[in-house]
């Protein structure tokens, strides 16, 4: 299981929610993280605000967008510039 920040509508604080979902095994190419830090950013609001437009279909939107945290499960041929990815690795990473 993973916590996340969630916009279930687009608007103001009041329309974010945590949410607990389940994390599939990762897919060739991609990874798993445990998260240890997570940023938000001005543009992130303006995400979920609907200042960028308030497609209904992108809901419900994950807020943040950057992370920093070690990988748990890898995927057939996941690798990040510096090469293969293994589970014990620090990350960063950028959605």
């Amino acid at each position: 299981m993973a916590t996340k920040v969630v916009a279930k509508a687009f608007g103001g604080p009041e329309v974010l929610e945590v949410v607990d979902e389940v994390v599939p095994d990762p897919g060739p190419g991609r990874v798993s993280v445990e998260v240890r830090a997570a940023g938000t950013n001005p543009v992130d609001y303006k995400l979920f605000s609907g200042q960028f437009g308030a497609d209904a279909s992108q809901l419900p939107m994950p807020v943040g967008s950057e992370a920093a945290g070690v990988v748990t499960a890898v995927g057939s041929g996941a690798a990040g510039p510096s090469g293969p990815v293994r589970p014990g690795d620090d990350v960063i990473l950028y959605r």
